[in-house]
């Protein structure tokens, strides 16, 4: 199918303007515009239904859709390989927000998955939506997402403004290249239970990022992203978070950060990131903070991280651990790093010293300063 225009088109359930079903599917330079529906697929509802149909939807522009009832713009299932390529998604939106399900684009029981080039701006939903992916590699690179809002009804927690992971299998991994995140928000409740989890990414898988910008995004934890129990580890390198802010903890990234009841049992680790100007509304002293990071359990692996102006309650910070352990190689950084209940961090060849840094919180925490000890390769990267 081939430029083709969708105006309007409306479905008592699923699939606005395409309803496809076992069948290959290719779609190019289209638009689809204030389509509706009460279920999945306002726009188009995708269903390969076996382990060999394919689909690509390339130069294509889903506009202005949307229904109070509705759960995603466009729902793919169950297909062996999907391409999406400069795909436009704008200003989409359910006006009520009343399903945790809710996306522009919902993806399950996939294996294979591509997005490329392809901008997602000003939606009033969560942009990409993944869950019960089976083993193989979700890949998003050289794409922007911009002022799209995961939005707040008061009956569920929310998490995620750009992509939102989850129920994956252990073997699915998440990679994420060349992409910009700037002011996605997940929104604030009145009452704790609804806070926002991640302004950008709710992680709940393995994911490797590099070459991206978190800027300007917004939630109560982990203003950019934030990593849950299920997830078996993050990796970044050579990226920015810039002005992010928590109004809990982790101004730019948190891992099962407020969590009373678990701990992350994985690996964060962070290579070549520049941290600049990011916050949080709790501060370090009261055993909260972490304006850039707050990490409760797992491992983290630092090298070459240069943290600038990073503030929690309007005081420096920087880094927060709590029943962690951590690494931090040549770390450049006058802030504060929180250590609260039996965290333990080792500082090698870093600008990171004693002197420099207000460790908070060291009486229920151990640091060792190695300076003699560099290595040019850090364990886990």
């Amino acid at each position: 199918m081939t430029d083709v225009t969708f105006d309007g088109c409306v479905a008592e359930e699923n699939g606005g303007a395409i309803h496809a079903v076992d069948a290959d599917v290719e779609i190019t330079g289209s638009v689809v515009k204030e389509c509706s529906c009460t279920k999945h697929g306002c726009a188009f509802f995708l269903d390969g239904e076996s382990d060999s149909r394919t689909l690509s939807i390339r130069d294509t522009s889903f506009i202005r859709n949307g229904d109070p009832k509705m759960r995603s713009v466009i729902k793919i299932k169950g297909f062996d390989h999907v391409e999406l390529a400069g795909t436009t998604a704008e200003a989409n939106s359910n006006p009520e927000g009343t399903t945790e399900a809710q996306a522009v684009i919902e993806f399950s029981k996939q294996s294979s998955t591509l997005v490329a080039n392809s901008t997602f701006v000003d939606n009033k939903m969560r942009v990409l939506r993944g869950f019960q992916f089976l083993p193989g590699t979700f890949v998003v690179v050289n794409s922007t997402f911009l002022r799209n809002e995961d939005t707040k009804p008061e009956d569920r927690i929310t998490g995620g403004g750009a992509l939102s992971f989850k129920e994956a299998s252990a073997m699915t991994h998440l990679f994420i290249s060349g992409c910009t995140f700037i002011e996605n928000e997940s929104f604030d409740g009145e009452e704790d239970e609804d806070r926002g989890y991640s302004g950008a990414l709710w992680l709940s898988l393995g994911t490797t990022i590099e070459d991206s910008l978190f800027q300007g995004n917004v939630a109560s934890e982990g203003g950019a992203i934030y990593v849950d129990i299920g997830s078996a580890g993050l990796k970044v390198a050579n990226s920015r978070f810039v002005e992010n802010k928590a109004t809990f903890v982790g101004g730019a990234v948190a891992s099962c950060a407020s969590s009373g009841d678990y701990t992350f049992l994985g690996t964060l680790s962070f290579s070549g990131v520049v941290a600049e100007g990011n916050e949080c509304d709790l501060a370090d002293g009261k055993k909260k903070g972490g304006a850039f990071l707050y990490a409760n359990g797992g491992t983290t692996y630092v090298r070459d991280l240069d943290l600038r102006e990073n503030t929690a309650e309007g005081e420096a910070s920087g880094l927060a651990f709590r029943y962690a352990l951590a690494d931090l190689y040549n770390v450049d950084s006058d802030a504060a790093v929180l250590l609260s209940d039996s965290a333990t961090v080792g500082v090698f060849c870093s600008d990171l010293t004693f002197s420099r840094v207000d460790w908070v919180g060291t009486e229920s925490g151990v640091v060792t300063e190695n300076a003699a000890e560099c290595s040019l390769c850090l364990p886990g990267t």
